[in-house]
């Protein structure tokens, strides 16, 4: 009996293997990377509208630390700071100049107020 030596003989085993490995790692490769691109771009999408609408948040609590109102011009943080100057509140401010009266009216004498009464309000922020 003749053997063929191991070498001589033709076998085919480790190219399919090589070639099912080949396939295999192709398509964990595509299942993982398909889903990850995707992902990707839904996350850019959402982070530029983040952004945006940090950038509407940020100006609008820029707009109220500086008491302004929307579209206006006037700084309602320092209205307020002009009307504690003259030790009023503006409560106390809106009663003693009602609407429709005269621009120019003397404000009326602080001594109709009882000393060291401040308002309510203050009384409760110290």
């Amino acid at each position: 009996m003749s053997q063929i030596a191991p070498s001589a003989r033709a076998s085919t085993f480790p190219f399919w293997v090589a070639l099912a490995s080949l396939g295999i790692a192709a398509w964990l490769y595509t299942s993982a990377a398909i889903p990850a691109a995707q992902e990707r771009a839904r996350l850019r999408t959402l982070h530029e509208n983040l952004s945006t609408l940090r950038a509407h948040y940020d100006a609008a609590i820029a707009e109220v630390r500086l008491g302004r109102s929307p579209g206006e011009t006037w700084d309602l943080q320092s209205l307020f700071v002009a009307i504690d100057q003259h030790g009023y509140t503006p409560a106390e401010l809106a009663a003693a100049y009602p609407e429709g009266s005269v621009a120019g009216v003397q404000a009326p004498p602080k001594a109709a107020r009882a000393p060291n009464q401040g308002s309510p309000n203050r009384a409760k922020n110290r």
